[in-house]
């Protein structure tokens, strides 16, 4: 037994006892997806009944444990969070969950600069020889591990060890529970017709050499099985997930033009399917680093050539992009949507790609409108927009005039729409 097993057998202990750590008052944050410490967020309304308050940092919930979705638990827990999963939004939807505007690369540290956080608590992958955890996100985990009295680790077997900025000593542990659990993957999602089309005029703004930052969902996943016949892709991505695997085995992703770590593919955190989870396990060619990093316009734009595609919940007739929500109805977050704009705005060669279906709610709403509903957050402004796409077409506002905008996406809405949003452009007096 080494010094750094003995450290481990003095620090496990069950989730009942790490949660004793939290005190009265303290600010508490966790890590989201995948790797939510899910038997100590289980577990964490039980302390309800010795504490009068706790404040609580949240990301990327799922799974709607009691302290997020439980009224019961209202005045006892004061939740946080700048990005909502599914449990998120019905914690705030019932009062409890508040949302932190901020982009995702400033992630928490103006939080955590008006007040230091009592406890971090996030899962693992088994301790190393040399004593260190490792973790598969460094998104909010990027801030708080640093910023933070107390660490507390869920550690899992079944987690892979990655490369990167993302390890942790046993020595700065306060608290080890073990939970070898299966870890929480998505699989890949079956794209439909739209999808397919929207893809294909993605997959045309994408050139040998480029390098990518694509999300989650079935027109991502789309679009990077459309580019196997490219050459020398890189990848450069707060996400990291399944597709992006097929395309580094095919050899199509190498990384070797990327003018920013040549050969590397960088990201924040991996979400995928269990054959992620196998092929990013000591595989040196992933670099992971903290969403401080990745997600910095200021990194971003260092990769010439730079190729950031996401989605858009409706864009208006000027080019104002709304990605996080509609009205005061919050879905997501900010996340690190207008990181990208600006990073590929100051790449070179680079193109900010908004891709979307053209309606929403089975084809009754069109999503290219002629203004944002009252009370939605811009994500992106309409300075920083560029290219829309959707099932119809292409479009590149950079250098247009709103004139020239409101034309453009109106001839890439739904066709059952043009015809009212041409008469509110003109009622607008954009036209």
């Amino acid at each position: 037994m080494t010094k750094y097993d003995e450290m481990y057998r003095s620090k496990l202990m069950s989730v009942e006892e790490a949660l004793n750590l939290i005190q009265d008052g303290d600010l508490v944050g966790h890590a989201g997806r995948p790797v939510e410490p899910e038997k100590f967020l289980s577990q964490l309304h039980t302390i309800a009944g010795r504490v009068n308050h706790v404040d609580i940092v949240s990301m990327l919930n799922f799974t709607p444990h009691e302290f997020l979705v439980n009224p019961e638990y209202k005045d006892k827990f004061s939740i946080k969070s700048n990005f909502f999963g599914s449990a998120t939004r019905e914690s705030n939807k019932l009062g409890m969950t508040s949302f932190v505007p901020g982009h995702l690369f400033k992630g928490y540290q103006f939080l955590l600069e008006r007040r230091q956080a009592d406890i971090f608590a996030l899962m693992v992958s088994p301790m190393d020889e040399f004593g260190y955890f490792h973790t598969v996100a460094l998104s909010e985990a990027g801030d708080f591990l640093g910023a933070s009295k107390k660490i507390i680790v869920e550690v899992n077997e079944n987690l892979p060890r990655m490369h990167g900025y993302n390890q942790i000593h046993v020595r700065d542990v306060a608290a080890i529970i073990e939970n070898h659990t299966a870890p929480q993957t998505i699989p890949r999602a079956v794209p439909g017709e739209i999808d397919k089309q929207i893809a294909s005029y993605v997959a045309e703004l994408v050139k040998d050499g480029d390098t990518l930052q694509v999300g989650i969902g079935t027109m991502p996943d789309c679009l990077l099985g459309m580019l196997k016949d490219r050459n020398d892709l890189g990848l450069h991505t707060e996400m990291i997930s399944s597709c992006m695997t097929d395309l580094i085995q095919l050899g199509v992703v190498t990384g070797k033009r990327k003018t920013l770590h040549t050969g590397k593919t960088v990201g924040s955190f991996i979400t995928g399917d269990k054959e992620l989870f196998e092929f990013v396990n000591g595989n040196s060619h992933f670099l992971l680093r903290p969403t401080n990093y990745v997600n910095d316009p200021r990194v971003i734009c260092q990769n010439d050539n730079m190729v950031a595609v996401n989605t858009a919940l409706a864009v208006d007739l000027t080019g104002q992009i709304a990605s996080e929500g509609v009205g005061n109805s919050q879905y997501s977050g900010t996340g690190g949507q207008f990181c990208y704009a600006q990073g590929a705005a100051w790449s070179k060669n680079g193109r900010f790609i908004i891709a979307m279906k053209s309606t929403a709610k089975n084809g009754t709403v069109s999503t290219i409108m002629p203004f944002l509903h009252p009370c939605t957050p811009v994500s992106v402004l309409r300075a920083d927009a560029d290219y829309v796409v959707t099932e119809y077409g292409v479009v590149r506002l950079r250098g247009m005039s709103i004139r020239e905008r409101a034309t453009a996406l109106i001839s890439i809405a739904h066709p059952k729409f043009r015809d009212e949003l041409t008469q509110q452009a003109k009622d607008l007096k954009y036209i």
